[in-house]
């Protein structure tokens, strides 16, 4: 959950051109057609709103589990000239007429149905923010694996899931080793990785926590992770 102070800070992040440049990079690789996408904490709606105006699915969603978001989100949306709902729940939603709904949700609690959606996004920029402590670093681990298991389960087989790191840096050797570890753990869960991307961005990588340092040939960015539900 955001704080007030934290809420406003993101508000206003997002709309810079790294962030945006960003967004466009994250949307271009969302598959175009579909019957349902969802953006997993969505935020100021900067993913949804490109979502919607550059891809062709019945349904769009997006989730967060803060209020001040989700109505940001809306706002945002709407002064794009889309107009979204927010929708109490997510069941029996009817996919004959284009429409984009938000919902209040927390994904470690979630009450999105088990295999609702063709396409997931993830952009979750401060899961490892302002920790220091190997417990506290632990807990946001452990609270990111169990994130993934409960977007899993959302995902269609067949279905697409795009995850983005904002806090990465990155080398060579770096990026083979995170390559390997997600083939491996991503594989018993059921997803074929496809893509992992990595992209320079001083201004984005700054979003982590102070004491994140670069090591020697390390080059600060972001990931664009791309894998497929096969069961």
């Amino acid at each position: 959950m955001y704080s007030q102070e934290r809420f406003e800070w993101w508000k206003e992040k997002s709309l810079d051109k790294s962030h945006q440049d960003a967004y466009n990079k994250i949307t271009q690789r969302i598959p175009p057609n579909g019957k349902i996408f969802l953006d997993v904490g969505c935020g100021t709606g900067e993913v949804l709103k490109r979502a919607c105006k550059n891809t062709n699915y019945s349904l769009y969603v997006g989730t967060d589990s803060s209020e001040s978001m989700i109505n940001t989100s809306r706002e945002n949306l709407k002064n794009s000239g889309i107009e979204a709902k927010v929708a109490i729940n997510l069941k029996r939603q009817s996919q004959n007429k284009r429409k984009v709904l938000l919902f209040h949700d927390d994904i470690l609690n979630s009450e999105i149905p088990y295999n609702f959606a063709d396409a997931i996004t993830f952009v979750f920029p401060e899961v490892y923010a302002s920790v220091n402590a190997t417990d506290e670093t632990s807990h946001n681990e452990i609270h990111l694996g169990h994130a993934f298991l409960s977007i899993f389960k959302r995902v269609r087989v067949g279905g697409t899931f795009l995850f983005v790191p904002y806090d990465v840096a990155s080398s060579p050797e770096r990026e083979k080793r995170v390559l390997d570890n997600l083939k491996e753990i991503w594989d018993e869960d059921g997803l074929n990785l496809e893509t992992c991307e990595f992209f320079e961005n001083p201004e984005v990588w700054a979003d982590a926590a102070d004491s994140t340092k670069l090591g020697e040939g390390e080059t600060p960015g972001y990931r664009i992770i791309k894998a497929t539900r096969i069961k």
